[in-house]
């Protein structure tokens, strides 16, 4: 799992513009000028990786008695961290959380990996309460090992990916339903979502042995190879909107990584 080193959150607000009027003048209104407070969220080394509509963020953070940095929810006008526990172990003693996403209610997803086994599992933060152990579901533990969650809607619709031996499998969750999103056809083996719309849309990165990895979107049980730059030799979507736009990036030749959006 990737975590943005993003280190700072600006909060926009918003100055509103005004006009006057009447009988023998008038002054044309202006577009309101989005003006930004910077809010410093924690301390050296803390990492923010997402916000919701409502303004909860969540990240990592140092958390006294855990064995690492862990996986917080900070809802929206609170100074105070909630961190997030595995499941079995709530302070983390023995225990690395790290956080996929967020939706509108505040139900962070991810996965927790044990200290001491090495053990991997996916789980979800219902408004930041007690863990639920999805990879304790019949349909994941069929499907993949170790098991990560990537992000949530508001329908509760959850994405992951895990192990299936061959290499990654990506599914999703609703409820208790777990369904394997398929592979790209031509020798396809890597599915790995990484977010998902509130319409069911899941976006990410997949692969075949025609084009390598590449930016591919998942509807209606279908797969859609969205691909990416000229002369790119990967890509992956890694947001999708309400209007299905999704932000993505590529690797060009070399080392270069360029961001762009598939409309």
């Amino acid at each position: 799992m990737f975590h943005l080193p993003l280190r700072l959150l600006a909060v926009g607000t918003l100055t509103a513009a005004t006009a006057l009027t009447g009988s023998a003048f008038a002054v044309q209104a202006h577009a309101a000028t989005p003006q930004y407070t910077l809010k410093i969220i924690g301390s050296q080394g803390t990492q923010v990786l997402g916000i919701n509509k409502n303004g909860a963020v969540f990240g990592i953070a140092d958390e006294s008695g855990a064995v690492t940095q862990e996986a917080f929810l900070l809802q929206a006008g609170s100074t105070t961290m909630q961190f997030l526990g595995a499941p079995g172990d709530p302070a983390n003693a023995s225990s690395l959380v790290s956080p996929g996403g967020i939706n509108s209610a505040a139900d962070v997803v991810g996965f927790t990996e044990s200290d001491k086994t090495a053990t991997i599992t996916a789980a979800e933060w219902p408004d930041s309460s007690t863990p639920t152990n999805l990879g304790s579901l019949a349909g994941v533990q069929d499907l993949v090992t170790a098991p990560e969650a990537t992000a949530i809607n508001d329908s509760g619709l959850i994405t992951g990916f895990g192990s299936d031996g061959h290499g990654e499998a990506g599914f999703t969750i609703q409820g208790s339903t777990v369904t394997r999103l398929p592979a790209l056809p031509n020798g396809g083996v890597d599915v790995i979502p990484l977010a998902v719309s509130n319409a069911g849309l899941v976006v990410g990165k997949a692969d075949n042995t025609a084009t390598g990895t590449q930016a591919a979107e998942w509807s209606n049980g279908t797969i859609t190879a969205l691909g990416g730059l000229p002369g790119s030799t990967d890509s992956q979507a890694t947001a999708v909107n309400a209007s299905g736009e999704r932000p993505a990036n590529t690797r060009q030749p070399v080392t270069a990584v360029a961001p762009f959006q598939l409309a």
